[in-house]
């Protein structure tokens, strides 16, 4: 049975305090009227996700970094304060990975994620003194496979944030090897809301609810363990040719190049176009195995593929055409059909390999990148032979935005004249 604190107010009020994040912290808040204050901090310093190498095959290209848990928890301690009016109590909580806002008396959620009901402490007015209630203070569940797939700004994602370090060390001259074979910690900061309602007593059955927000800015801790036995030797296999010892490379499949073709297709027309447009991927690598390609524009998928079978052998230069999902975008995406505007998508291959003698695939690695553009343009409505209307695309043909084709009238041919 939860424990009942009852308190005055000058030990409510210094209760809450101790509670209260530092001003660095504070990401913000605001309250509607049956909500006083809302604070909330996190408990403890520690490693939430810890990072391994679990490829059986220490060849340095073989690396499979992955989290050793699939979800971690976080301790909060939240206090909630309503208003100092005795026919005012407190209701409910909820947390949330992102900034929410006010919206009248109500949380607007719109951009964050929730992560689940809270039950913090809680401080109501008597009529005479303070008191409240102790929460439970159940950790808070981060599920990394669902939190890696939301927008930038709150995503938790261990795998890209390690990936991220990685690319900041071998840019800055540094080596791989080295990177992998030692252990690294890295961090990220997010913003966590506690959302809370308190409610006040109208009449017999009649019971108004009110809502106010705390935000406060998190630090979450990653490690990765380093494999020492990781190695960048190669791969040799010895045999005999012509009855003397030779020995064969035998390196593993290793991508060198996808890229995007230097001629983009961009789209200027109709909203929305007969057909998808097709934009193609070159590519090309060493060794022989599997590839698989996924493509973002600003971070988020349209294009990925089954695997696919590479031998550099035989095969070295090939390419992939996909459609760019621009008739579905169209349709969910007003913003996109404007007339004459022109939208721009950042798209970036991604890709990943499993060579022919491995059992797992590494991880998804960076690319080509390029920016591809498409413009609604306005259609013309002319008389067609029924004197019903049809549409006519009055927009250039030319991949070149920049560009626009002039229209020629041809000069007329003089009349034949007759031999009489």
């Amino acid at each position: 049975m939860k424990q009942i604190i009852l308190k005055t107010l000058q030990f409510g009020l210094m209760a809450s305090s101790v509670f209260a994040p530092t001003a660095a912290l504070s990401a913000g808040s605001d309250y509607s009227e049956y909500v006083s204050k809302i604070t909330l901090e996190r408990q403890g310093i520690q490693i939430d996700v810890v990072l391994e190498n679990i490829s059986n095959n220490k060849h340095i290209n073989f690396a499979n970094i992955q989290p050793k848990t699939s979800s971690f928890d976080v301790d909060f301690r939240g206090v909630v304060i309503c208003q100092k009016n005795k026919r005012v109590d407190y209701i409910t909580s909820k947390v949330y990975l992102g900034n929410v806002s006010l919206f009248v008396d109500t949380i607007n959620e719109q951009g964050a994620h929730l992560l689940g009901d809270y039950k913090p402490s809680f401080e109501e007015w008597s009529g005479t003194k303070w008191f409240g209630e102790a929460g439970n203070f159940d950790p808070v569940t981060f599920n990394i496979n669902q939190l890696k797939n939301l927008s930038q700004d709150i995503r938790i994602d261990p795998l890209a944030e390690f990936n991220k370090k990685l690319n900041a060390h071998i840019n800055g001259g540094k080596s791989k090897l080295d990177f992998l074979q030692n252990e690294q910690f890295f961090s990220i900061n997010r913003p966590i809301t506690l959302a809370s309602a308190c409610r006040k007593y109208l009449e017999p059955g009649n019971h108004q609810r009110k809502w106010g927000y705390k935000t406060i800015d998190v630090n979450f801790s990653f490690r990765y363990a380093g494999d020492p036995e990781i190695h960048n030797k190669a791969q040799v296999k010895a045999g005999l040719i012509g009855g003397q010892s030779e020995i064969n490379q035998n390196l593993p499949l290793k991508l060198n190049e996808a890229k995007f073709q230097p001629n983009m297709p961009h789209h200027i027309g109709k909203c929305a176009p007969d057909t998808d447009p097709v934009i193609r991927v070159n590519y090309k690598g060493n060794g022989k195995g599997k590839i698989r390609f996924m493509v973002e524009d600003n971070g988020s998928p349209v294009f990925s593929t089954n695997e696919i079978s590479y031998d550099s052998k035989q095969q070295l230069n090939q390419h992939l055409d996909f459609e760019y999902p621009l008739i579905a975008k169209l349709a969910q995406r007003a913003d996109w059909r404007q007339i004459n505007k022109t939208i721009n998508h950042p798209l970036q291959v991604k890709a990943k390999v499993k060579d022919v003698n491995a059992n797992s695939w590494s991880d998804w690695e960076d690319f080509g990148s390029a920016t591809w553009r498409h413009r609604c343009t306005p259609q013309l409505a002319i008389p067609s032979a029924n004197n019903g209307q049809k549409a006519f695309d009055q927009s250039p043909q030319s991949t070149d935005l920049g560009k626009i084709r002039k229209q020629v009238t041809p000069t007329p041919k003089p009349a034949r004249q007759s031999n009489n």
